[in-house]
């Protein structure tokens, strides 16, 4: 269980947010926090529970904090401050959001390791029946109200004539189920839209699956914008026809809830505990464990392995992923793709795994090169499989047989001076160190200098090369090795480009190519540029 904000975890939320959410932490006002996931709602979320003692003054200060409204309108993050107490119950949450948006998986914050077990665990299941019933049984109650709205009160009004009051309950009723789809979506009195008619609009723009109960074919959006905007501005003359039109808006909104809610939430239900098969976890560190269990437990399926060791992990609000070094005595290390893409299939893109892949020698053939990072990385508290108790040890026994005065630094000398002298002979031969215009050969001696000064930064940060040098592959492991320069050399849009330059087929025969088919001068240079750069830090930080 988190116990404190982490700077990975907050990445992708406004910087005015973590301020605020720091400050009511140090202040002792805050029991959790969660960010939910992209998938499971279209609005990004920070939803905050308070402690139990904070008055409902407080609460109301700080959710209606003009601060909240200006993140929602310039980022489009909606951040909430609500209670949730166990005995008696009272919480600001349905059941839906419960299920959605409070997993474990999604806390950036706890105030303590049990906050989430003692406060949601006994209203929370991870069965998917249990789960899919509790949403059944929820619509079945909205449709039971909007029948007794009917019979209790509607029909005796009619009988009375009293068409001015019918058409004033069918108003209520159509803003009862447009209420009922806000309750799922956000945690009670959050504040961020005006009207109903906002809120409408909203709905349409980002749930559009939930939009078809009151936006579709068989409703006059106009008209039934006016009808929700009426209290605000002036009231609607009743008129003869208005009875019959809005008693059929009331039906259609009636027959498309049941379908619209079912589409929306039961393939997010389904998909969030899918993996967990009804089993309960009550901390993200257990759900960390479960997945990083069932990943070894389906390569063990599909492959003949000794020894699975977890460098480094990471858990974001869509997906985790996980650095595994693994050894096997018929492991080649062409495999890796294919073990990637194996596991990334199989938890539907979820999980993902980047593999350092070895033979049961490697140690003993390259240990000498790599100690700094086997004393760290290859450890009994690393390991999370292993075929039989003493594969471990005697994989790793050839270090402590080494002579005592064994020192490893000299190879990061010679690794930087031999590399160097690589790197800057292809410099010279692609005469960049004038003003180079983009010639067709460039692609490849690009690719080359990238690999290189991959590996180089690679043995420098981890003091670990592997031997597999795709670029895309190279670039995995200098972003484990260092996430935020690797950020600052590259953004996502960046490295896309950069990627599909270095992926330039060149041509076995001459012929006549159109410009489309060629990269420009303009991604040459920015590749350049990229490497480049590259280099320099890469230099800074051997010569330092």
């Amino acid at each position: 269980m988190k116990t404190k904000l982490e700077i990975n975890e907050l990445q992708g939320i406004p910087l005015v947010v973590q301020e605020k959410l720091l400050h009511e932490i140090n202040n002792g006002n805050v029991e959790l926090i969660f960010a939910t996931s992209p998938h499971f709602s279209t609005i990004n979320q920070i939803t905050v529970i308070l402690n139990k003692d904070i008055p409902e003054a407080k609460r109301q200060e700080l959710q209606e904090s003009s601060w909240t409204k200006e993140v929602f309108k310039q980022f489009g993050v909606v951040v909430t401050f609500c209670i949730h107490i166990v005995f008696p119950f009272k919480s600001d949450y349905h059941l839906t959001y419960l299920s959605l948006y409070l997993n474990p998986q999604f806390i950036i914050y706890s105030r303590k390791d049990n906050s989430w077990g003692s406060l949601l665990q006994n209203f929370y299941t991870f069965s998917i029946r249990r789960q899919l019933s509790q949403l059944d049984n929820w619509v079945l109650e909205i449709k039971q109200k909007h029948e007794d709205y009917k019979v209790r009160f509607i029909a005796s009004l009619v009988q009375e004539k009293q068409f001015q009051a019918v058409f004033i309950m069918y108003v209520h009723i159509i803003r009862f189920y447009l209420h009922s789809v806000q309750s799922m979506l956000f945690p009670k009195n959050t504040i961020i839209f005006n009207s109903d008619v906002e809120l409408l609009e909203s709905i349409e723009e980002n749930y559009p699956e939930l939009s078809q109960i009151f936006i579709n074919n068989d409703i006059d959006k106009m008209y039934l914008c006016n009808l929700l905007d009426a209290d605000c501005k002036t009231e609607i003359t009743f008129e003869e026809n208005d009875f019959a039109k809005v008693e059929n808006i009331c039906t259609v909104i009636q027959g498309q809830f049941e379908i619209a809610v079912n589409n929306f939430f039961i393939p997010r239900i389904e998909y969030l505990l899918s993996d967990l098969k009804g089993k309960q976890i009550f901390c993200k560190v257990e759900y960390e464990q479960f997945m990083l269990d069932a990943v070894i437990k389906r390569l063990l399926q599909s492959y003949d392995i000794d020894l699975v060791y977890l460098i480094e992990s990471k858990v974001s609000n869509d997906s985790m992923e996980f650095l595994l070094f693994i050894v096997g005595s018929d492991i080649k290390i062409q495999m890796e793709q294919h073990i990637s893409t194996l596991i990334r299939n199989h938890f539907n893109q979820r999980v993902e795994i980047t593999c350092l892949l070895h033979k049961t020698t490697w140690i003993e053939r390259h240990g000498t090169k790599f100690l700094p990072f086997i004393y760290e990385r290859i450890t009994d508290a690393n390991v999370i499989y292993s075929r039989t108790p003493k594969k471990h040890s005697k994989f790793i026994l050839p270090v402590f047989e080494l002579p005592e005065d064994t020192d490893s630094s000299y190879w990061q000398k010679d690794f930087w001076k031999l590399c160097q002298d690589n790197l800057e002979s292809q410099w010279l031969q692609m005469d960049l160190f004038s003003f180079s215009i983009y010639q067709i050969g460039h692609v490849a001696q690009l690719g080359s200098i990238f690999k290189q000064l991959c590996l180089t930064f690679l043995y420098k940060k981890l003091n670990y090369v592997p031997h597999f040098a795709s670029p895309r592959y190279l670039w995995k492991l200098v972003q484990w090795a260092d996430r935020d320069y690797s950020n600052e050399l590259m953004s996502i849009e960046q490295s896309d480009a950069f990627f599909s330059f270095l992926n330039t087929k060149l041509p076995y025969f001459p012929r006549q190519s159109t410009s489309a088919n060629n990269p420009s001068q303009e991604q040459y240079l920015n590749t350049l540029r990229i490497c480049k750069d590259f280099y320099n830090r890469i230099k800074e930080l051997y010569t330092n």
